[in-house]
């Protein structure tokens, strides 16, 4: 299941990435089927300022989806106390099941 999970979050990402792209270069007017150095330098100034100031912009959204997960390492000790509470519990109980079988 995680890997399926990551997997899909790559895939996504990498198609978001194209798409932005994409739309990045229609913005900007990048012409096509044309060589490297026959690009008009204002073009040229565009994708600079795009991709230098605006793309790494986007780093703020994962860094404010971050800064909102506050966990302590007590919290994160009182769900790991939960969480094996619960294992053991569950291994109990399924131990207890298998010895009431014929």
């Amino acid at each position: 299941m995680f890997n399926a999970a990551l997997s899909f979050s790559i895939k996504a990402s990498s198609g978001v990435g194209i798409v932005l792209g994409g739309l990045i270069f229609d913005v900007i007017d990048l012409p096509r089927g044309v060589a490297p150095a026959d690009v008009p330098h204002d073009v040229i100034t565009r994708l600079g300022i795009v991709v230098g100031i605006c793309v790494p912009l986007l780093h703020l959204i994962p860094i404010s989806l971050i800064s909102r997960y506050t966990i302590t390492r007590s919290v994160h000790a009182d769900i790991r106390r939960a969480l094996d509470q619960r294992r053991t519990s569950i291994s109990s109980g399924s131990a207890m099941e298998e010895g009431n079988q014929p």
